[in-house]
């Protein structure tokens, strides 16, 4: 028996081997998952799953999986920012150079309109001004400072010499 499914706008007609291939297929995507830590990429795995899933219509147990990747995926959506929310909250109490700060602002960039990420966004951009305020101010110290010491090792030099031509 086949079955007419929607994938990337074409139809496809799919036979009982095809739709055998593709369900081994979810099956080593589901079992691939546990070995994954990285949110988004465990959330377009299971996109990826949802969506041969749904193609294999009432194949099988697909629709009880379909039920429970779609479970799982909201569960992830909520725990895996909340996760991400905790560890940039964590590296921004502990900021101490500008570097951090940029990971901070990644991590912010990840779950936008989660909790206060705009507030912790706005921290960021106001605190990398100040370092960058105070870098400056440094720079300027250390040209200085060397700037003074040529200076004196020009000055040296001159009276070393001007001993020598008396």
């Amino acid at each position: 028996m086949s079955q007419t499914i929607e994938e990337t706008g074409q139809s496809v007609i799919m036979d009982e081997s095809e739709k055998e291939e593709s369900y081994l297929q979810v099956q080593k995507l589901i079992k691939s998952m546990s070995c994954i830590v990285q949110y988004e990429l465990m959330l377009y795995i299971y996109r990826v799953i949802i969506k041969r899933l749904k193609a294999l219509g009432d194949y099988k147990d697909s629709e009880d999986l379909l039920k429970e990747c779609t479970k799982k995926i909201a569960k992830l959506k909520k725990t895996g920012k909340e996760e991400i929310y905790q560890n940039m909250i964590k590296k921004k109490n502990a900021v101490s150079q500008a570097e951090d700060l940029q990971w901070v602002l990644k991590e912010a960039d990840r779950i936008p309109g989660y909790k206060d990420t705009e507030e912790v966004r706005l921290w960021c951009e106001a605190e990398m001004e100040v370092m960058n305020k105070k870098e400056q101010k440094f720079a300027v110290i250390r040209l200085i400072i060397i700037i003074a010491v040529l200076f004196v090792i020009a000055l040296g030099i001159k009276v070393m010499f001007a001993s020598f031509y008396k």
